[in-house]
């Protein structure tokens, strides 16, 4: 496993290389978006804001990838072999979900520092750095785990991407980052599917000198949750295809 995964993170890198024009101008409308954000739309904040972009992200390719690669894996009819593998199809989407993050982060960094430049951050707004980047990785974490939640639902039924992209600006501009919520509705399913409003209430107390606990073990049961949810709907969801021959192409 440690072979492939080796070989697929050296794929992944490689066609950075190979799309690096794409790439720069890919994320030179995220930064010019971000920025835009940062700077003029939510000012009072930017500090928040800032670290819950970083979030958001990685974030895009962490709900969206597993079912990307179920996705792929089905179409080409090889879903099969994986799972009857000793592998099995969770081992290969931690994995994949693994290199998707080290790719992210070769991505982030230039993207974010420019933007941290650019933005006029104060750096002084920042308290407790380290706990910060585990309260990132932490809320990241989560995403994922959400993502490899709802792509099991892709050995089922058709399409399920479709339906994830459109997620993607509900959580910009709803979903706790840019802004508070004061719908109690919105707000509710906001704190209990994704990690953004909670992490925003965190990284607001760090700005005050403040760390509310209460908040780390929420998202650490979040964490908790999803994960062993993930691993159960994945099993019936895999059963379910087997019995209706989705995988089969049937």
């Amino acid at each position: 496993m440690f072979k492939e995964f080796l070989s697929e993170l050296s794929r992944n890198f490689s066609e950075l290389k190979k799309y690096k024009f794409n790439l720069i101008f890919a994320n030179l409308g995220i930064l010019l978006m971000l920025y835009f954000l940062v700077s003029y739309l939510f000012i009072g904040n930017k500090e928040v804001v800032f670290l819950l972009l970083i979030v958001w992200y990685f974030a895009t390719h962490g709900l969206q990838n597993p079912t990307f690669v179920i996705e792929d894996e089905v179409i080409d009819r090889t879903i099969i072999n994986i799972i009857q593998s000793k592998t099995g199809i969770l081992s290969i989407l931690i994995v994949r979900n693994l290199i998707t993050f080290l790719v992210d982060i070769v991505k982030a960094v230039p993207v974010f520092l420019i933007l941290f430049i650019i933005g006029d951050l104060e750096l002084g707004n920042f308290n407790y750095i380290p706990l910060t980047f585990a309260i990132i990785v932490l809320a990241i974490y989560i995403v994922y785990a959400l993502g490899t939640l709802v792509s099991s639902f892709a050995l089922v039924y058709k399409r399920i991407s479709n339906l994830i992209s459109l997620t993607y600006y509900y959580i910009l501009f709803f979903g706790g980052i840019t802004a508070d919520i004061e719908n109690t509705t919105i707000l509710a399913i906001n704190k209990i599917i994704f990690p953004f409003q909670n992490a925003r209430t965190l990284f607001e107390g760090f700005q005050n000198g403040i760390i509310e606990f209460n908040m780390i073990w929420l998202l650490l049961i979040q964490a908790f949750v999803f994960t062993i949810l993930a691993k159960i709907i994945f099993e019936y969801n895999i059963k379910r295809s087997l019995k209706r021959g989705t995988l089969y192409g049937i």
